[in-house]
């Protein structure tokens, strides 16, 4: 499938916008860029993750969308998301959540969904996202299409 493709589907997979925020709110700081390549708004494609032995790693993408402060991904036909805060360097994931019955969930996605809630930090070099938990590899990201 197309990076466009993908792109589309994880703007569909996506809740209708939630209303504008009153004019008093603070503005968002300035999203993160790393040797030209923003964290934020980039569409990512899974390398490696380091919890799962299975090779090669399912097709799997996510985004960090702006406008919700919220990461949506896709892996195989399960859909993700979560709320993401980026403080001080760091990022956190929260209020994860699948479009599948935990029972449902394979290993892998299990592990994808852990690497996600244990991560703490992160790095861009090369167009590769490292997802971190303090100084422990969770995922390697590339950027889609590259």
């Amino acid at each position: 499938m197309p990076v466009s493709a993908l792109a589309t589907a994880l703007a569909a997979a996506q809740q209708p916008a939630q209303p504008e925020r009153p004019a008093a709110a603070a503005p968002k700081p300035a999203a993160p860029v790393v040797h030209g390549q923003p964290l934020v708004d980039t569409v990512w494609q899974l390398a490696a993750l380091n919890a799962s032995t299975q090779t090669p790693v399912p097709s799997t993408i996510m985004m960090l969308d702006t406008r919700k402060n919220e990461l949506v991904g896709m892996s195989s036909d399960t859909r993700f998301k979560a709320q993401y805060t980026i403080d001080a360097g760091n990022l956190r994931f929260t209020q994860i959540a699948t479009n599948r019955a935990s029972s449902e969930i394979t290993p892998f996605e299990t592990a994808l969904l852990n690497a996600l809630s244990q991560t703490t930090d992160w790095r861009i070099t090369d167009h590769t996202l490292t997802l971190l938990n303090q100084d422990k590899v969770l995922a390697t990201l590339t950027v889609a299409g590259k």
